[in-house]
């Protein structure tokens, strides 16, 4: 499909979220496509274009920040989303961990596997392609029978000798958040998502590159203690 041929015919993105996602060399394309048009047509688009609206220029959702980032996406993948072959879906990426007597914990490994209930990331990497724009990330735990899977645990806030420690986030082979008190994820009295922090400066993280998430805490968890971290956001991935 042509850049005139998705920006008339998306039912994924709207005129002027694709036009922000285009590089220069891009836009020049769509500039000729346009002009090769008979003038009711050239009406028509640009009609369409001005009614789609302007991307919101303070915080916006997760997708309006995907979409406001799309310039700095491979210009192959821009292309594929806005001509419909990749689609945008908000998800959440969740990883458990036992931790048991422990003072410290990584949260996604090269050798996590997919298991319903206890990680839907495998590797910690990214499925080939897609491409995840971090939103917000949640971090809570709790207390099950054994150390095998986390199926009976009812994930809850984080108690406080956990709180009083920090962590790390590291993607697309950098750190991308610095070490940090974990106090982030202590929601109680607060009008949010339980054990969720909201990024002021939301993260674009690109496909199969590891994303660490690592704990430390003062003391060691009670018995049978598990840790579950969310990362939500939006996510560009094949139909």
């Amino acid at each position: 499909m042509s850049y005139l041929g998705s920006i008339m015919g998306s039912d994924e993105l709207t005129a002027s979220e694709i036009i922000s996602g285009l590089g220069d060399v891009a836009i020049d394309a769509l500039f000729g496509e346009i002009q090769e048009l008979p003038t009711a047509a050239k009406r028509n688009v640009i009609k369409k274009i001005a009614n789609s609206g302007k991307l919101n220029a303070a915080r916006g959702t997760s997708r309006e920040e995907f979409v406001k980032r799309m310039g700095n996406l491979d210009p192959e993948l821009t292309k594929k989303i806005a001509t419909g072959q990749m689609r945008l879906a908000d998800v959440s990426y969740y990883a458990t961990k036992f931790v048991g007597a422990k003072n410290s914990i990584d949260m996604l490994v090269d050798d996590d596997k997919k298991v319903i209930g206890v990680n839907n990331i495998s590797m910690g990497k990214l499925e080939k392609d897609n491409v995840f724009l971090l939103d917000s990330i949640s971090l809570l735990s709790g207390v099950g029978a054994g150390d095998i899977t986390p199926f009976d645990v009812d994930f809850d806030m984080i108690p406080a000798l956990v709180r009083n420690g920090q962590f790390i986030l590291k993607a697309n082979g950098a750190e991308i958040i610095p070490k940090s008190s974990l106090e982030m994820f202590d929601t109680e009295y607060m009008n949010c998502k339980k054990g969720e922090f909201k990024l002021a400066n939301p993260i674009l993280i690109q496909t199969q590159k590891e994303i660490e998430f690592r704990a430390d805490w003062g003391t060691v968890c009670v018995a049978h203690t598990w840790l579950k971290v969310i990362l939500k956001g939006t996510v560009a991935y094949k139909k």
